[in-house]
């Protein structure tokens, strides 16, 4: 999602809250742009640093603030889980429609979405340090209404924004999977967003 009003983008992770982030960037936009695909892209809507960096208009937003959110990779796969047991037409339901999360996680963590650090590499293959992280917690409402401010979105339309149905209706129940740490094989998980997710919360 692109906010030429506030100079943002905004790097759409699957499975991190992203739709209603970009939800709230189009309530404080209404001129945000969001690009569903392009060249290479593995999942409509969610397109990584390195297609925003191909994108012909790359040059006029290269300077823009980019952010993504990004979530506990274990808890972003139970979203994933839960999120395509509702979908019979899922390329990945056959797979997992008879089994536990504890079953299915290593059908995930070859999910066609990909890593989240994958999301945050450039063309180079290298994590882009600048972009800035939003941490998806149960307080995730609050908290992007904070980051926004700090991003330089100004007070006037974050308090706007805070009277508006799609704020005030917002479900903040993003964590409230209980998990069965001991039921996990962590090598169903990447290793690589793991370290990176404990590496941004520690």
């Amino acid at each position: 999602v692109i906010s030429h009003k506030f100079k943002l983008v905004y790097i759409h992770i699957s499975k991190t809250a992203g739709s209603f982030i970009t939800n709230v960037l189009k309530e404080l936009d209404t001129d945000a742009v969001e690009i569903l695909d392009c060249k290479d892209t593995p999942l409509s809507g969610h397109l990584r640093l390195h297609h925003v960096q191909q994108l012909d208009i790359y040059e006029d937003i290269k300077s823009y603030c980019f952010f993504a959110s990004i979530r506990n990779p274990i808890r972003r796969c139970v979203s994933a889980y839960n999120y395509v047991r509702g979908l019979e037409g899922h390329f990945l339901y056959p797979k997992i429609k008879n089994k536990s999360f504890y079953e299915a996680a290593r059908a995930f963590n070859y999910h066609t979405s990909g890593k989240m650090v994958d999301y945050l590499k450039d063309i180079s293959g290298k994590i882009n340090k600048d972009i800035k992280l939003l941490i998806c917690t149960d307080a995730l409402s609050a908290d992007l209404i904070e980051f926004l401010g700090d991003v330089g979105v100004p007070k006037k339309s974050l308090r706007r924004l805070k009277k508006k149905s799609i704020f005030r209706n917002a479900s903040n129940k993003f964590f409230d999977e209980d998990i069965d740490v001991s039921k996990l094989d962590f090598s169903d998980f990447s290793t690589e967003d793991l370290l990176f997710y404990l590496s941004k919360v520690n």
